[in-house]
């Protein structure tokens, strides 16, 4: 099961001009509103706020500006939509987790999964160092934090952790897996591996306590 919060990278083509209607501009066929989004995310996590701009953008995507004012009016509105996207997928994440059918343990390793992990935690730093001056995407990590903090509370709770127990251990886990990322940039796969084999751990011993 393979699980992403950002879609690949579009592949974008250069329009031929003399196929190109008089009638209606075509730079929207060339990359959707959400491909415009998911560049910037993932420019996001590698460049940080002051690199997305519009023109660094258009770069990247090999597009005019005529294709980036299709679908946003300016910079603001693309910063918005970076913000719900963020908190949106991350929501629908967990909730295609959720009716996967599989057993809570299982659930819990694939929301911890390098398929997962890797591209939400590098985007996931970005956006809380952002959310510390725009308010905004404040909101949207807290929206995020809440999402997951839910599911780990579901989930711990059916694996036996008692009651009391059970949203310290949620954020204990949450916090290790925003930690990893906000100590280094180069986190492997050995990481999660430990991660999760601690978190499952203290689920043994609080559930058999």
């Amino acid at each position: 099961m393979e699980i992403r919060l950002i879609s690949a990278r579009p592949k974008t083509t250069t329009a031929n001009p003399s196929k190109r209607s008089k009638s209606k501009p075509k730079e929207s066929t060339q990359a959707s509103r959400e491909d415009w989004i998911n560049t910037a995310l993932l420019r996001l996590s590698r460049e940080g706020i002051q690199g997305i701009t519009i023109d660094a953008l258009c770069n990247e995507l090999n597009l005019t500006k005529g294709s980036f004012y299709w679908h946003f009016k300016n910079r603001q509105a693309l910063l918005l939509a970076m913000a719900d996207s963020y908190a949106e997928n991350t929501q629908k994440v967990y909730d295609n987790v959720r009716a996967s059918g599989l057993s809570d343990e299982e659930q819990i390793k694939q929301t911890g999964s390098k398929s997962v992990n890797l591209e939400w935690g590098h985007v996931d730093r970005a956006m809380r160092i952002w959310a510390q001056s725009c308010e905004e995407t404040a909101i949207a990590v807290k929206k995020t934090d809440r999402a997951i903090l839910k599911f780990m509370e579901e989930k711990f709770s059916n694996l036996g952790v008692p009651a009391d127990k059970v949203p310290a251990l949620a954020r204990v886990t949450l916090a290790t897996s925003v930690g990893a990322f906000a100590i280094s940039k180069n986190v492997d796969e050995q990481i999660f591996e430990d991660s999760q084999q601690l978190t499952f751990a203290l689920v043994k011993a609080l559930a058999d306590a």
